[in-house]
């Protein structure tokens, strides 16, 4: 009989709280772009509830959610930092998560 858990690694909950803080933040962030989306989508249909064309209805979505995400990247301090990420190919990532060099480090 093989046990479930063989193998797994237990997280020591020093390590395990921040990356729950994380996952919160993440969520958090995502709540409020779909929240900004849908609250557009909800703004245009009220306006106008014969709209039927999504370029109609999904463009004020589309700016309100930059918008968020723009605020976001000064709030945090991430703003211009972009030319500062160096694009991978598929190929070398692949190679990446086969060699194990990706797998979490914990300790």
């Amino acid at each position: 009989m093989t046990t479930p858990n063989k193998g797994r690694r237990e997280l020591p909950l020093v390590q395990l709280l921040p990356n729950m803080m994380t996952v919160a933040a993440l969520c958090a962030g995502v709540t409020a772009i779909r929240m900004a989306i849908t609250g557009q989508i909800r703004k245009v249909f009220a306006e106008d509830p014969k709209v039927f064309d999504p370029r109609t209805y999904l463009k004020p979505a589309m700016t309100a959610m930059q918008a968020l995400c723009e605020e976001r990247y000064q709030q945090f301090g991430t703003a211009g930092n972009a030319s500062k990420i160096k694009s991978i190919p598929l190929s070398e990532m692949a190679k990446r998560y086969a060699d194990g060099s990706l797998d979490p480090k914990f300790g």
